[in-house]
This record gives C-alpha cells, sequence and structure tokens, in this order.
C-alpha cells in the first residue's frame, strides 16, 4: 500500500485502512486517545506502557498488537515505563488484517514483511 497522509477522507477508496497515528511519549507521561473508527488496533512500535482499554488495564511492550473492542469513548496510555512508539490505526477491515511491506536497513538490504493480526 502506498503510503499516505493521515486525516479525515484522505485515504485512498480501496485501502481498508481510514486513519493512523504515530505518536511517540517519553517516559513517565500519560495520553487519552479517543475513539475514531469502527475498528482500531494499536501497535506498540517501540517500549512499554500501561493501556487502560475501558475497565481493563494492559502492560504493552514493543511487538504487541492491541484489538481496542471496547465501547468507551476513549481509551489511554495510563503510564509509559519505557519510551514508546504507538501506531494507533483505523479502519473497516473484516475479520484477518494484513499489512505488507518493505523495510530497508542500513547496509541497503530490502527486507520483506507480512504480518496477519
Amino acid at each position: 500500500m502506498p503510503v499516505f497522509k493521515s486525516g479525515k477522507g484522505l485515504a485512498p477508496k480501496w485501502s481498508e485502512m481510514e486513519y493512523f497515528e504515530i505518536l511517540r511519549l517519553p517516559k513517565a507521561t500519560t495520553y487519552r486517545f479517543d475513539r475514531i473508527g469502527r475498528k482500531e488496533k494499536m501497535i506498540i512500535g517501540k517500549g512499554e506502557c500501561c493501556i487502560a482499554l475501558g475497565s481493563q488495564k494492559v502492560t504493552a511492550k514493543e511487538g504487541d498488537v492491541l484489538d481496542l473492542n471496547t465501547t468507551e469513548e476513549r481509551f489511554e496510555v495510563l503510564e509509559v515505563v519505557s519510551d514508546v512508539a504507538l501506531i494507533q490505526i483505523c479502519g473497516h477491515w473484516g475479520i484477518k488484517l494484513v499489512a505488507q511491506g518493505f523495510l530497508l536497513s542500513k547496509g541497503v538490504k530490502i527486507h520483506t514483511t507480512k504480518v496477519i493480526w
């Protein structure tokens, strides 16, 4: 999928992902997210934090993918244990969400990734 700017109505019509946000939070901070889409996921790209999903509290670390399936209007980062990079994605995908892309490393090698959530 080509990269696109995030914002209401900016995603290509063929894309099941409608919105994304990349957020970097330093240690010992908190943050509240508003619900944006029908389906939402939070990917922990770096670090560790405690996230409240409605009445449930989850400790999440790098590589975790959280389904934000709650009827609450908001969810929040209660505590950042170590600096985090969070990727919030929203959209209208089906039962499985598949992401595929290419990662460039410093040695100019191309790595193909395919993730099914």
